[in-house]
């Protein structure tokens, strides 16, 4: 394992030295090289634009560190960085006006490769030599359509169960042994609630949110989308007892008392459920730990993977992983140059990458260096360091994706719709997921016959 994480300037020649002659670049293009990485090399100074989401001051500057990184190492590349809020609409809008940025980030590559707004990355991974096993798994499968890849996974989002050692031991649990089955889970939550003379919760196991119902529906072994047929499958009898559930639970605890109990602060707001010993677990990725370190200082917590129906092995793979991706729009005034950057970040650097900017490298080589600079930068004493495995193995198990069609938004928002009437006990699991069936299957023949 390489415990260097520092970036290592590249063994080729330089810049200079690739100018001297045109006969030496026709030498490299018969020994093989990309032309396109030639012509890069070749050319005077290049301004990447590189349109990414607003994820906060903070964040921003942190990823702002890769662009600074590769213009020190190849000083005739400068990156300029440009934070949207609406980075979607405005990178449709920049194409459509002629002026594409030469990277964007995206969260629905399959979408934007549908409409032609992005270049295939295909040509570029070939002679590379990446494959689809050399990244997580769901992120790829996210970005391809048509046999091609158009996004290049940047980071990744392991999200992993939390839970506080501290309650376990007042509720009489074992502090060392998390749930791993769904089963176990449910008894545990129920385990943990307590109330008062009233009947008011006081202390709960877990509030469930409807962007867990997406993971839920993976892990009862249901699928959301089915790619091959452009078929929608909400209704999945699995994705549906998953609903069914969630449920039963929320009506253990009393809707009421869930509505309360979800206004609490959040885990990244001072005074927060889990930090005040009122909620036993919650699902987050990894960089919890600095709001923890700074709201719950004293608190002993554990971290381990999301239960499955069983608790096998061969159900980690039922794991869905989320994340960001980097494309190039079609007609980026700089491709060559914007892939160069790409494979450099999040590929040849993706640990030092997700070290620095608090992400999960989706390049599953760079796991195993991820763990250790990220250990390094926590500390022995951290409480988090124990756990930084648990979501690398996310990572390398995780298969399942975001439904890959060019209406994901509108699936969402119709899955978070049939959570609520569900959970406020309007419709049945089934009559909110047939609905969601029909109505986004509907959209989905709408946009596939005009596009």
């Amino acid at each position: 394992m390489n415990k260097n994480l520092s970036f290592a300037a590249p063994s080729m020649l330089s810049r200079r030295q690739f100018l001297q002659g045109s006969a030496v670049l026709a030498t490299l293009a018969g020994m093989g090289f990309n032309p396109g990485v030639l012509r890069l090399l070749a050319q005077d100074q290049v301004a990447l634009s590189l349109l990414s989401g607003d994820w906060g001051g903070n964040y921003n500057e942190l990823l702002k560190k890769i662009g600074d990184l590769y213009s020190t190492e190849n000083p005739n590349i400068t990156i300029d960085w440009d934070f949207s809020p609406t980075q979607h609409d405005e990178l449709l809008t920049r194409i459509a006006g002629g002026t594409p940025p030469d990277l964007a980030l995206t969260y629905e590559p399959n979408t934007l490769a549908r409409l032609g707004a992005f270049v295939s990355l295909t040509p570029y991974l070939e002679a590379a030599g990446l494959k689809r096993e050399n990244f997580v798994t769901a992120l790829w499968d996210e970005a391809t359509y048509d046999g091609q890849l158009y996004a290049l996974p940047g980071g990744a989002d392991y999200i992993a169960l939390f839970y506080s050692k501290d309650m376990y031991r007042a509720a009489g649990l074992d502090p060392e042994k998390p749930p791993t089955t769904v089963a176990q889970f449910d008894e545990y939550n129920r385990t943990l609630t307590e109330r008062d003379a009233s009947g008011n919760v006081t202390r709960v196991g877990y509030l469930p949110i409807a962007g867990h119902l997406l993971q839920w529906g993976f892990v009862f072994g249901g699928n959301w989308y089915d790619v091959e047929n452009q078929r929608v499958t909400a209704n999945d009898p699995a994705i549906v007892a998953a609903l069914q559930w969630l449920y039963e639970y929320v009506q253990f605890l009393g809707y009421d008392q869930y509505i309360a109990l979800t206004q609490l602060p959040g885990v990244f707001e001072p005074g927060n459920s889990f930090a005040t010993g009122i909620l036993g677990h919650f699902f987050e990725g990894f960089w919890t730990y600095e709001p923890l370190d700074n709201h719950a200082p004293d608190l002993d917590y554990g971290v381990a993977l999301w239960p499955t129906l069983n608790g096998t092995e061969a159900e980690k793979a039922n794991y869905q992983t989320g994340g960001w991706l980097f494309g190039i729009p079609s007609a980026a005034p700089n491709p060559d140059a914007a892939w160069e950057f790409m494979k450099y970040a999040f590929v040849d650097n993706a640990a030092k990458m997700g070290v620095d900017t608090v992400n999960g490298p989706a390049y599953l080589p760079a796991l195993p260096d991820w763990e250790t600079g990220l250990a390094e930068v926590l500390g022995a004493d951290n409480r988090l360091n124990p756990y930084i495995n648990v979501f690398a193995e996310i990572g390398a198990t995780a298969t399942k994706s975001r439904p890959a069609m060019p209406v994901s938004a509108y699936y969402s928002d119709e899955r978070t719709r049939a959570f609520e009437a569900v959970l406020i006990g309007e419709k049945t699991a089934q009559q909110a997921l047939d609905e969601v069936t029909q109505n986004v299957q509907a959209e989905l023949d709408r946009t596939l016959a005009s596009t």
